[in-house]
């Protein structure tokens, strides 16, 4: 090999190694980058606190999330049916390639009051809150009331006052023929326990209490009220479609000692109107 092939060589070897180095140095910058940048976060924020805003439209009755993500230092805003999410340091009007925004769908039945959850020192994890026709984005810590299941402004002081209950399984019979007779006493009205087209059925659950209730606006104000009977004992209760027109109530065995005095504050209630 001549002293100029060899010097060609090396020089080929250096160009390759400059190459690679460069290409190396390419991609170290690009997944620094990557890593450094927070506009995937952002993006990812943004469309999944749009995602729960549209979820929470769905059930019946009033719902609150407690948004448990980290949303680090971002801050956020809710509005004209969009989630911006952008850095604290990207305040007051950050350009929106800055932001990571997505829109959400809202029910013309339902009104989203427009929020600004800026950054306070710490990660912002929003509550969202469904009431009545309303969706709100809180702080946590805010002052909120939901009034959990209540649907408000429904008349039912002239509602039926002679509903039938009946019992399942078998060992609730009894108690339920009792709590029958106190709610008479003590009401002054006409329950019935009788075993063919009861308005309730009250059933032994063994891990969650459940009302299963019919779709009617009077009908869902007793569940909500009862609900909210056992909700103030610190209790959980759902309230469920029925699919039929009764209702059936499925409660865990300890709490059937307290069903009486709750179903009668909750009729007192309910036929107050």
């Amino acid at each position: 090999m001549t002293e100029e092939e060899g010097m060609s060589m090396m020089l080929n070897v250096l160009i390759q190694i400059v190459i690679a180095a460069l290409i190396f140095i390419s991609i170290f910058i690009y997944i620094q980058n990557i890593y450094t940048n927070d506009s995937f976060e952002k993006r990812y924020l943004a469309k999944d606190l749009a995602l729960a805003i549209e979820a929470i439209q769905t059930p019946q009755g009033n719902t609150v999330i407690n948004y448990a993500k980290d949303t680090d230092s971002y801050s956020i805003v809710f509005k004209d049916n969009r989630v911006e999410v952008f850095s604290r340091q990207d305040q007051p009007e950050p350009p929106s390639f800055l932001r990571g925004i997505s829109g959400f769908f809202t029910d013309n039945s339902f009104r989203f009051e427009n929020t600004d959850l800026s950054y306070a020192g710490a990660g912002i994890q929003p509550i969202l809150i469904k009431t009545d026709n309303e969706l709100i984005a809180a702080i946590p810590g805010m002052q909120y009331s939901t009034e959990l299941y209540n649907i408000r402004a429904v008349d039912t002081s002239k509602e039926q006052k002679n509903y039938t209950f009946s019992a399942d399984p078998e060992e609730l019979e009894d108690y339920v023929k009792t709590t029958v007779s106190e709610l008479n006493s003590q009401l002054e009205v006409s329950f019935t326990y009788y075993e063919e087209n009861p308005d309730f059925i009250i059933s032994e659950s063994q891990e969650e209490n459940i009302i299963y209730v019919p779709a009617s606006k009077t009908k869902r104000k007793l569940a909500s009220i009862i609900a909210n009977k056992f909700i103030e004992q610190g209790k959980i209760v759902l309230i469920l479609p029925s699919g039929n027109n009764r209702f059936t109530i499925k409660i865990e065995k300890g709490l059937t000692a307290q069903l009486s005095a709750v179903l009668r504050d909750s009729f007192k209630e309910y036929y107050n109107g």
